[in-house]
């Protein structure tokens, strides 16, 4: 059986690993550097790391507060850590790639315009005449209940 010690390393090794995942899914360029960062959102989770500064970005080994400072991973405790990694989870995608398999659309989603339509052209170049591929604008609405509903703004087929 495993010590407190060992279990908490390997749950941050699982938190480090979720990052590194979102950072591929999510991430997008750094409003302070050239880095692929994941941008916080939610301002619930915007959390204080030193007087009044707050923290915007994440990076694989980094936090990053609104002035561009960094700050280790270690600065905020792991469940706030682990709030943050859930908010951005769950940060719905401002554009996705449909391609069409077996008469049925699978889709990949972006947040970064420029990363989507790449990758749009790359695939719309490797399909067979059969195929269709779209790449989507979308627009993050409320119903009436307050649940989120998506509204298509721009669709570009290949």
């Amino acid at each position: 059986m495993a010590n407190l010690t060992e279990e908490l390393e390997e749950f941050s090794n699982k938190v480090f690993a979720k990052i590194c995942f979102l950072l591929v899914s999510k991430g997008v360029k750094s409003e302070h550097s050239s880095n692929i960062v994941l941008k916080i959102e939610d301002e619930e989770v915007m959390f204080n790391l030193e007087g009044g500064r707050y923290l915007t970005e994440i990076t694989g080994g980094e936090l990053i507060d609104n002035g561009g400072y960094k700050y280790s991973l270690y600065a905020i405790p792991i469940g706030q850590l682990c709030e943050v990694i859930d908010s951005i989870s769950e940060q719905p995608s401002k554009f996705r790639v449909g391609i069409e398999v077996d008469e049925e659309m699978w889709y990949k989603y972006f947040d970064d315009k420029a990363v989507a339509y790449e990758y749009f052209v790359k695939k719309g170049i490797e399909l067979n005449e059969t195929q269709t591929i779209v790449l989507e604008e979308r627009l993050e609405t409320k119903n009436r209940h307050g649940e989120p509903n998506f509204e298509e703004l721009n669709s570009l087929p290949y």
